[in-house]
Order: structure tokens, then C-alpha cells, then sequence
């Protein structure tokens, strides 16, 4: 894997249940979804979300470097820049799948 200077690139690691279920779904709006989660009576802005999803991540065991590298942040250390490869990225899958599953179940439920 080759890392830039830039965000040109994310990786995005979602279960094909999911993907079934968002590509069955109509179309949905930003403000579409800002509005079901004020219905549903949460406090939270989605900017908010992938800051939870980072947090989430980190707590279950997934290394710091790797989640920036999932939401396409290109830390400014010289080992992340230069030495941080994914030699298992079908382990990384595995295992984040396996973290996220119980929220994926709840936003399919």
C-alpha cells in the first residue's frame, strides 16, 4: 500500500448484509437522516458519528494507525508514513466486521 500526502483514498469496511440493505433502500437525504436520528430522539450531530465510530474501534482493540487509515487520515509520523503496512488486510476486515456487527445489527433492526 502506498500512503499520499493527501486524502485520495478510503477504505471502507461494511458487511455485505448492510450493503444488500442500503442498495434495497430509497434514496436518503443528509437532512433525511438527521431528521430520523432527531426522531428517534438521539442528541448527536452526524459529524459526531465517525468520531464514535474511531472511538468504538479503539476500544475494541483496532490500532490507532489503522483507524486513520479507515477514515483516510494520513497521520504525520514518520513510522505511519513510511513503515505501516496492512500485511493481513483480510484480517483487518475480519476483525472489524467482528467489532461492528452489534451496530450494524441495531441500524438494521
Amino acid at each position: 500500500m502506498f500512503l499520499t500526502a493527501t486524502k485520495k483514498l478510503y477504505i471502507s469496511i461494511v458487511s455485505k448484509e448492510l450493503i444488500a440493505e442500503i442498495a434495497q433502500s430509497d434514496k436518503v437525504s443528509y437532512s433525511g437522516i438527521r431528521k430520523r436520528i432527531a426522531m428517534a430522539k438521539h442528541n448527536i450531530r452526524i459529524k459526531e458519528l465517525r468520531s464514535y465510530y474511531a472511538t468504538y474501534l479503539r476500544n475494541h482493540g483496532i490500532l490507532s494507525e489503522y483507524i486513520d487509515l479507515l477514515q483516510g487520515r494520513i497521520p504525520k509520523s514518520v513510522f505511519a508514513r513510511h513503515y505501516l503496512k496492512v500485511e493481513d488486510l483480510k484480517g483487518l476486515v475480519q476483525k472489524v466486521n467482528t467489532i461492528t456487527a452489534t451496530i450494524e445489527s441495531s441500524l438494521l433492526s
